[in-house]
């Protein structure tokens, strides 16, 4: 089940894959609706953004698929995740990380899941305000 449609039933998806610690969850604020972002996600995010190898093919397929009329926003989120923050993460943690840490111990999947939805939101805008790669 995606996680918009969790979010539309008013539940939080269940956290299968993190026994031994707690992933901080995407949250809103109520008065301005924008998504705060954990520190993780975040570092993430802007070093996918920052990497054009990784986003450049994914926002010129996601482009593609927006101008046909077939765009979706579950999809940009997964193929964004698969195919842009996966590789950025495994860089990152050979740039970055220690020798002991796993790169999917240090972005694990709910954490790419939530840098990419903050991006597929980002680039679906610029999509409809007709700003294509």
């Amino acid at each position: 089940m995606s996680l918009n449609r969790l979010r539309q039933m008013n539940r939080r998806p269940e956290r299968v894959f993190f026994l031994w610690y707690d992933v901080p969850q995407p949250h809103t604020t109520n008065r301005t609706n924008i998504m705060t972002l954990s520190d993780a996600a975040r570092e993430l995010e802007l070093y996918a953004d920052n990497t054009e190898i990784w986003i450049k093919p994914v926002l010129q397929n996601l482009s593609k698929h927006h101008k046909r009329g077939n765009f979706s926003l579950d999809l940009a989120i997964h193929s964004i995740e698969r195919y842009c923050l996966t590789p950025a993460a495994k860089q990152y943690n050979l740039e970055h990380g220690s020798m002991t840490t796993a790169w999917h111990h240090m972005f694990p999947k709910a954490v790419r899941l939530e840098a990419a939805e903050v991006m597929a939101r980002r680039y679906s805008a610029e999509f409809k305000l007709g700003n294509y790669w």
